[in-house]
């Protein structure tokens, strides 16, 4: 299976005649067999990473905790469904929005300042040890009692951080 039989016999009267045509085309033929076994590799190795990436978000989906993502800036770049129940928003309404949206007011203006000062001095204030017992801010502006970690992952592009929310009403 898979085999391809190209006949590259050869007369011995152009074996003769043609040696460099020759060797060039059976050397072009062995760079292309080349370039297909890389070319197969490499696709059997995208469709692990998009495997894995599909068992990654099922398993962040099906947590029973929220799980929010943001950058440095404090931008969200991804959530999960149990987020979205516990807070009212759709996804689209919290992609590429600010973190502090989920925050009620007296949290949320200072939040800025202080992922900007953690930046800046790598230094962690409590609420990145452990676990903190806060208040979310839900869509309709009530808000309720969560139990929040956080998390950092650092990614070529620069640190994300991951914050992991159990409401405890």
């Amino acid at each position: 299976a898979g085999q391809l039989d190209i006949d590259l016999d050869f007369t011995p009267e152009e074996s003769i005649n043609y040696p460099n045509e020759i060797n060039t085309v059976k050397a072009t033929l062995i760079k292309q067999k080349q370039l297909a076994k890389t070319l197969i590799r490499e696709k059997e190795t995208q469709k692990q990473v998009e495997e894995s990436a599909r068992i990654t978000r099922s398993i962040i989906d099906t947590s029973k905790d929220g799980v929010v993502s943001i950058t440095t800036k404090g931008i969200i770049i991804s959530t999960n469904q149990q987020t979205l129940t516990m807070i009212g928003y759709s996804e689209n309404e919290l992609l590429n929005n600010n973190i502090s949206m989920l925050m009620p007011r007296w949290d949320a203006v200072s939040h800025d300042s202080h992922l900007a000062t953690y930046q800046r001095t790598g230094v962690k204030k409590p609420i990145w040890i452990g676990k903190r017992e806060l208040k979310a801010r839900r869509k309709d502006g009530s808000t309720f009692p969560i139990v929040l970690s956080i998390g950092e992952i650092n990614t070529k592009e620069g640190p994300i951080y991951t914050g992991y929310i159990n409401d405890i009403t």
